[in-house]
C-alpha cells in the first residue's frame, strides 16, 4: 500500500468518524435501470478495464437480469441532501488522493453538463425558451469538479482521467439534492499482433487501424469513499449508470 492510499484512507476514516456520520448510508442493490451492482476485481474484467487490471484495482461492475457483468462506464448518485452539506464532505475525503484537482463550477441552469441538459428539459420544459434567449430568471447552479490524471507503464503509454462532478440538483427535483457523478477514462497502445491481424482484412482505402483504445470504468477505491463521506447525512440515495435513469418521458400532447 502506498502513502497516498493510506493518506486517503485514514483521511475518510476521520470524515466517517465524525459526530452524525456513524451509520453508513445504505446505497440500493439494483440501479434505477434496474440493474445490480457490485465491486470486483478488475483483472476479471481484464478485456474493458485494462488499465485498471494492470494496476490490480477494483472496480464497479453490473448486471441486468440474463446478462453477463460488465463494468460500469459511469456511476450517477441522487443524494437527498444539500449540496451545501455534502460537497464539503466529499472535498474532504477526496482531497488526499494524489494530483486530484478541484474546480468550482458554477452554472446556470440552461448551460449545464451536457448528459444532463435533457433530464432538466424533462422535468422542466419551459426551460428551453431560457437556454435560446437568456433572460434574468436563469438560475444559477452550484457545482464543484473534480479531475485527476494519471501515468502508468515504462513510457507512460497507459493513462486514466477521472472526473468527479458534483452539483445542486434541487432545481431538478424540488426538494434538497445533490448529484454525485465519477467516472474515469482509460486509454492504452493497442499490442501490434491485435493491429496487424486488424491491418490482415483491410484493403488499400481503409484507414490504418487504430493505435490506442479506450475503456471507460468506475474505480471502486474513490466510490466508497463518496460512499462513506455520506453516511448518515441523506435521507435516501439512489444509484444509476446514466443521468437518463432520471429523465422523464416525454408527455403526450
Amino acid at each position: 500500500m502506498n502513502r497516498y492510499t493510506v493518506k486517503f484512507w485514514i483521511g475518510l476514516m476521520t470524515v466517517m468518524m465524525t459526530p452524525g456520520s456513524m451509520m453508513a448510508t445504505t446505497i440500493p442493490e439494483k440501479t434505477q435501470e434496474g440493474a445490480h451492482w457490485r465491486v470486483a476485481d478488475a483483472g476479471d474484467f481484464r478485456a474493458r478495464a485494462v488499465v485498471a487490471a494492470r494496476q490490480k484495482e477494483q472496480i464497479l461492475v453490473w448486471q441486468q437480469d440474463g446478462e453477463r457483468p460488465r463494468p460500469m462506464g459511469m456511476v450517477v448518485l441522487r443524494v437527498s441532501a444539500p449540496y451545501q452539506t455534502v460537497q464539503p464532505l466529499i472535498r474532504q475525503t477526496l482531497q488526499s488522493q494524489p494530483r486530484l484537482r478541484f474546480y468550482n463550477d458554477d452554472m446556470t441552469l440552461p448551460y449545464l453538463a451536457e448528459e444532463w441538459v435533457p433530464v432538466l428539459f424533462s422535468r422542466h420544459p419551459e426551460l428551453r425558451s431560457e437556454s435560446e434567449h437568456m433572460t434574468e430568471s436563469a438560475r444559477l447552479v452550484e457545482g464543484l469538479y473534480a479531475t485527476q490524471k494519471r501515468h502508468y507503464g515504462i513510457f507512460g503509454s497507459y493513462d486514466s482521467h477521472l472526473k468527479i462532478y458534483l452539483f445542486d440538483a434541487t432545481a431538478f427535483f424540488g426538494t434538497p439534492t445533490t448529484i454525485v457523478q465519477i467516472s474515469r477514462r482509460e486509454t492504452y497502445p493497442i499490442p501490434r499482433r491485435v493491429r496487424r491481424e486488424i491491418g490482415k482484412n483491410r484493403n488499400f482505402f481503409s484507414p490504418s487501424p487504430p493505435r490506442r483504445d479506450v475503456d471507460d470504468v468506475v474505480p471502486s477505491e474513490v466510490f466508497l469513499a463518496v460512499q462513506g463521506a455520506l453516511a448518515g447525512i441523506a435521507d435516501s440515495v439512489e444509484i444509476a449508470g446514466s443521468p437518463d435513469a432520471w429523465r422523464l418521458p416525454a408527455s403526450q400532447p
